[in-house]
């Protein structure tokens, strides 16, 4: 590597390279920091052909950083459903805010400076001075530390604190002062279509030659560490119907899925299965593999690919809400834990003392965290089972997928799932449940007026409105379940 360090070669052969063979990308034909930053924040953690039009879209309803910070953040979230990783937008967000608050809408040249600017890490601020201003700075992210670890063939793993300094050392080293933009631009174009994480094709790598890893002929890096398996939490999830109207209700601010919409539930932990007594459900029966719909309702055959599972026709198996082990004062607390509104607390009751279905499950995966959504459908002003006199715009597609309330659907119950979710599932629950003929004592209010506006608890919003709230993906399938019954 000295003599590299010495002649430039590296970095020549590296930016020759590039200029040739890079993609057209729209954040490559501007040193715009705004738009440069809009598109590193996007492109975390999600590929470029997902981004691409969300980018065009988002920089046409946020043309600025003074746009953006004058936004509402339910409108930025809005525009942002369907990326996934929420909190990106949330910060992006925030950062504009502090931008336009500290220095008037002008994003600031220096990247010791960029680092102030709540939610810039290093590498959006490496990327951001070097591509924008020229600053002979890294930009460090996963496909760069990919390349670098097989470079080095670096003997830990490459997200560690010394890995890190290592890296930011060496390509210090080999960045050029004329264009340090492009050649970090460069390094994540090479670890994007050519150092790839599984098949790398180093004989189209134009610095294969400096590559300790190809050297050796061990390209098993970088050093991995085991992924711990995300924790399963049963999603209890109540769909409330009044009125041709859906009830969606605001999330916290922090945590999971902060500030978006959801039919509102609660999370469980599953505590294994019950006594070997009760009679369990062979994974392989219809019962294991489908999701129940409502009673004298079956599916459209004729129905092409949609954004949400198939949901066959009734089946005398069909789960019911036993199917959980839950008394219906153990509903009755549950459901008052979830929803906000007391307004419709004597219905739910009623409802719950009935013989109601219950419909899932369906597997979502999170970084850390896997549901599974079991749900049940409660129309106010009506009886348990009946259809509701609700109709939900169809999902129609668009230049990448379904749009309509939930675009860029992405669902995935990973291996083994099954087993567990049809069995009768047992769940921890709080001592000093009872069952009685009447669970409460107060008057009920007036019935509920549907709004299509968003407020800070819950709204009962039209169909036509639902593309006005973020909805996270982890809900389409009940949406979709709502749609083929209504």
């Amino acid at each position: 590597m000295e003599k590299e360090r010495a002649d430039g070669s590296f970095a020549d052969r590296l930016l020759a390279w590039f200029r040739a063979e890079k993609r057209d990308l729209p954040w490559r034909r501007t040193t715009d920091p705004y738009r440069i930053w809009v598109s590193e924040v996007m492109l975390q953690q999600t590929q470029v052909k997902t981004v691409l039009p969300y980018y065009e879209e988002f920089l046409r309803r946020f043309p600025t950083p003074e746009d953006l910070a004058g936004a509402e953040l339910n409108d930025v979230l809005t525009a942002w459903r369907g990326l996934g990783y929420y909190a990106r937008a949330r910060h992006l967000w925030q950062g504009a805010r502090h931008v336009l608050s500290v220095w008037s809408g002008k994003i600031p040249s220096d990247y010791e400076t960029l680092l102030q600017i709540p939610g810039v890490g290093e590498y959006t601020a490496g990327a951001i001075a070097s591509i924008a201003f020229g600053q002979k700075v890294p930009a460090l992210d996963g496909n760069v530390r990919r390349v670098m670890a097989r470079l080095l063939a670096w003997p830990e793993p490459a997200a560690k604190a010394s890995a890190s300094r290592r890296f930011r050392e060496q390509l210090r080293a080999w960045q050029p002062a004329a264009c340090p933009g492009d050649f970090n631009q460069a390094l994540m174009e090479l670890g994007a279509t050519v150092c790839s994480p599984r098949s790398p094709h180093c004989p189209d790598c134009p610095i294969s030659s400096f590559c300790q890893a190809f050297s050796s002929g061990n390209l098993a890096y970088p050093v991995r560490i085991p992924k711990k398996r995300p924790e399963t939490m049963l999603r209890l999830t109540f769909v409330l119907l009044h009125k041709g109207t859906i009830y969606l209700q605001k999330r916290p601010a922090g945590g999971l899925l902060a500030d978006l919409w959801e039919f509102p539930g609660l999370e469980l932990p599953f505590s294994g299965v019950p006594p070997a007594s009760v009679p369990a459900v062979d994974p392989m029966s219809r019962a294991a593999r489908r999701l129940p719909v409502s009673p004298g309702k079956g599916a459209n055959p004729s129905r092409g690919a949609s954004s949400g599972p198939s949901l066959p026709a009734p089946d005398p198996d069909a789960l019911t809400h036993e199917h959980l082990g839950l008394t219906p004062a153990e509903w009755l607390a549950f459901y008052r834990d979830a929803v906000t509104k007391r307004t419709f607390d004597r219905e739910a009751e009623r409802f719950f003392q009935g013989d109601f279905p219950l419909y899932g499950p369906v597997g979502h995966t999170f970084s850390h965290l896997r549901w599974e959504l079991y749900w049940v459908i409660i129309t106010i002003g009506g009886t348990a089972g009946e259809s509701p006199s609700l109709r939900l715009p169809l999902a129609t597609a668009g230049p990448t997928g379904p749009t309509g309330p939930f675009p860029g659907l992405s669902l995935r119950s990973p291996g083994g799932s099954s087993a567990l979710s049809h069995q009768k599932t047992l769940l921890h629950t709080r001592p000093g449940f009872f069952s009685s003929p009447s669970l409460l004592r107060e008057t009920p209010p007036a019935p509920p007026t549907p709004t299509s506006l968003p407020n800070s608890t819950g709204s009962w919003v039209a169909p036509e409105a639902l593309a006005e709230y973020p909805l996270p993906s982890a809900f389409s399938a009940i949406l979709e379940h709502v749609r083929q019954w209504a």
